[in-house]
């Protein structure tokens, strides 16, 4: 997806499994957002790209493209509770979505066969019990006028809406895929 934002090329890949993804279409096609990783790009003047362009081009398709190799390795990308880099390009992770990835990943690796990466994320999964996924409330000391309380209050949820039953959550999302797919993905 490319797009432009004040002059700079605003762009989004995503690498996802061929063989599931369109059966998961209502559920992100079992795909990973790319986003660049370095400094944006200026929208190119013309109809024509510039030699500059054209080479950022190559070397974002070129690490696109080489992202995730294998369907294994999309499943460990969708695992990781963490930002994965690859050359100019970027997956993202956000706490509150890794219990989807989790399933996800999980869903891959039963498809491919590979029992070992699937115990792993199944271990994964039931080690988690249940986590904080942003941050809480600031305490506030007596010096700190209501006022300021409340405005610092609103950018906070109550910690209860913070925390994610993490294999609460996978069984959820894995119970709505075996729907989709007509079979069990068990954890």
């Amino acid at each position: 997806m490319v797009d432009r934002s004040n002059g700079k090329v605003r762009w989004r890949a995503f690498v996802g499994d061929g063989p599931l993804g369109e059966l998961m279409h209502h559920n992100g096609r079992l795909s990973v957002a790319l986003d660049p990783a370095g400094a944006s790009l200026t929208w190119p003047e013309g109809s024509r790209l510039s030699p500059a362009h054209a080479a950022a081009l190559q070397s974002l398709c070129r690490d696109v493209l080489s992202f995730a190799r294998s369907r294994r390795e999309l499943a460990l990308v969708m695992m990781s509770s963490a930002e994965i880099r690859h050359g100019n390009v970027v997956a993202r992770r956000t706490a509150g979505d890794w219990p989807g990835r989790l399933a996800q990943a999980l869903v891959i690796a039963t498809d491919v066969d590979d029992r070992r990466l699937a115990d792993t994320i199944r271990m994964l999964t039931r080690s988690q019990g249940v986590r904080t996924v942003g941050t809480p409330r600031p305490r506030h000391g007596p010096d700190v006028a209501q006022a300021e309380r409340d405005r610092q209050d609103a950018l906070y949820l109550d910690r209860v809406d913070l925390e994610q039953d993490v294999e609460g959550e996978v069984r959820y999302w894995l119970t709505q895929f075996s729907e989709i797919l007509g079979r069990i993905v068990s954890l």
